[in-house]
């Protein structure tokens, strides 16, 4: 791919094209690894709902490997909220590498993305936060009913925590870790992209060594398009 006239002064790289495409193919993969990781987790959850269905019902049955299954159950589930939010970030990286490269050539009419009303990501990051949450009231009401001398407490009570155990893990993995941890990462690079689609000048281009040149160049040049109000 050439680089077009306005961009002429900037130093050709040879290797460009094939890290465009190397990066298109990573953040394929990113979104693979996603369906890969479900799928294996819904079987699993699956054997496990299964497993309890058949043992659980009985007052004399061994509660020891339900509350395990159900333990397991939830570990499973924060492991797949935190790699989709690791894999989603990779995602969004990869991302903006392209778009920087695209930027460099001056095509970004080629990178059209409209915003959509619903988000793959978005909706793999529910799955595993509701999924923790009910694994935590699954685990809390095994709990109760292994342990007979906590009898007096069933009926309205149980039920009363375990709605408010599946709030409290929710909120957390939602609240407290994606909302004031990690979402923040998600957004500055969002906002880089949509930086080079607004800068139809060509600002940053023009100075490339200066700005892409440092070791978080999408920070500074989103903090400068904010002051410019390119975005």
């Amino acid at each position: 791919m050439n680089e077009k006239n306005s961009t002429q002064k900037l130093k050709p790289i040879k290797q460009l094209e094939t890290m465009y495409k190397e990066h298109w193919e990573h953040s394929r993969h990113c979104e693979k690894e996603m369906f890969w990781f479900t799928n294996i987790y819904v079987a699993i959850v699956t054997a496990i709902f299964y497993f309890i269905r058949n043992t659980g019902g009985s007052h004399q049955t061994d509660f020891g490997p339900i509350l395990m299954l159900a333990l397991y159950g939830l570990i499973l589930s924060v492991f797949g909220f935190m790699i989709v939010i690791a894999l989603s970030l990779g995602h969004h990286n990869y991302i903006m590498n392209i778009v920087t490269i695209c930027y460099r050539w001056d095509v970004m009419e080629f990178y059209a993305n409209p915003g959509k009303p619903v988000f793959l990501k978005r909706v793999f990051r529910y799955l595993y936060e509701i999924t923790s949450a009910l694994f935590g009231a699954l685990l809390l009401f095994y709990v109760f009913r292994a342990w007979t001398f906590l009898a007096v407490f069933r009926g309205y009570l149980i039920w009363l925590l375990m709605l408010f155990a599946i709030i409290i893990i929710f909120a957390a993995l939602e609240g407290l870790l994606y909302r004031r941890k990690w979402s923040k990462h998600v957004t500055e690079r969002k906002d880089f992209v949509k930086t080079l689609r607004n800068d139809t000048g060509g600002i940053y281009r023009k100075e490339w060594d200066i700005w892409f040149k440092k070791p978080e160049y999408w920070k500074e040049i989103t903090h400068n398009a904010r002051a410019r109000g390119i975005i």
